[in-house]
């Protein structure tokens, strides 16, 4: 699509991600930015536009808007953008509330113009193989699920004070469950949509933060399967792991492994799997699918209703569930 112009709103790690791929894949690439006297990014993409505002970038006609700004803002920033005519492409989470969620929605279906999210996972090869397996039946009636996510916050940025990352701060809509939403998106694209859910959300740590850094949410979902999900910012050794246990067969993946199918007679297959995989592809082809949405006029992969399902789910545990709302035993 030549010509197309693609406008980064943000440029931190995410943005800056965003940035060179969609230059890497040949679009015109801007960045819309507000004033700071952190570095821009002449040094690194020596001229890319870069502009203080929307209202600003307008004149630079951009096609699709990608929001790559901290948590809170996404929703209020994405619709500015749709009203200045751009496609919107919202970094995962969408927000840590879904205030303005239902008008954003709304206002991009009267303009026509497509509203998604940007969850990579979707776009992983493992958890692409492990739904292909699920919804042909492999696993039998799926029953239950187990999916982890564990890190440690401090050594995200090293080179920056993790009391200062949005992740860290309530007000910039941080915390496990919301940053590490991957493992709750997955899990509702694979299994199916949820009619209940539960858990418990805590900041059982040392760390100084005022958000939870370890979550547990468990679903009831309406095929009757029941899933557990685990995020949380403490564990010192990255850790990812899911598991999908039906009654004809379980699947087990562990980050950078194969995925596995395990039959009753205990025989293994092996659905996927690629040592070398390079995690950015994933990146690259949830671009490439949005770019291809707005192309052929089409609902993207990971669709803005998608979104806020999961941010729903999640905000019901995180809103009523917390250490202090537990009963004593």
């Amino acid at each position: 699509m030549a010509g197309f112009r693609i406008l980064v709103v943000g440029l931190g790690s995410i943005g800056r991600r965003h940035l060179r791929n969609a230059r890497s894949l040949g679009y015109d690439v801007a960045v819309c930015r507000r004033p700071t006297s952190q570095p821009g990014p002449d040094h690194e993409f020596p001229g890319v536009p870069v502009f203080s505002g929307l209202g600003e970038a307008k004149a630079w006609r951009p096609d699709i808007a990608i929001i790559a700004n901290v948590t809170s803002a996404h929703v209020a920033v994405a619709r500015r953008a749709v009203d200045i005519g751009c496609h919107v492409l919202i970094e995962k989470p969408l927000s840590n509330d879904l205030v303005g969620a239902d008008d954003l929605d709304r206002a991009s279906r009267d303009a026509q113009l497509r509203a998604g999210i940007a969850c990579n996972f979707r776009f992983h090869p493992a958890l692409c193989a492990i739904k292909r397996e699920v919804d042909a039946g492999t696993t039998g009636r799926l029953c239950s699920v187990r999916a982890e996510a564990g890190t440690y916050l401090p050594d995200w940025h090293p080179q920056a004070n993790y009391r200062d990352e949005f992740s860290a701060r309530k007000d910039l809509g941080g915390g496990a469950a919301l940053t590490l939403i991957h493992e709750m998106d997955y899990v509702y694209w694979i299994a199916g949509d949820v009619s209940r859910a539960t858990g418990i959300a805590a900041h059982a740590s040392s760390l100084e933060l005022d958000v939870d850094d370890v979550t547990e949410i468990v679903c009831l979902h309406t095929n009757g399967a029941v899933s557990s999900v685990h995020m949380d910012f403490i564990d010192r050794r990255y850790h990812r792991h899911c598991r999908w246990v039906g009654e004809d067969a379980s699947i087990d993946w562990s980050w950078g492994g194969p995925v596995v199918v395990q039959y009753p007679d205990g025989t293994d297959r092996v659905a996927w799997q690629d040592p070398a995989y390079d995690f950015n592809e994933s990146y690259l082809a949830e671009l490439e699918d949005f770019v291809s949405a707005v192309k052929h006029n089409r609902q993207p992969a990971v669709p803005l209703l998608d979104g806020i399902k999961v941010v729903e789910i999640i905000q019901s545990v995180i809103e009523t569930a917390t250490l202090d709302s537990l009963p004593e035993v």
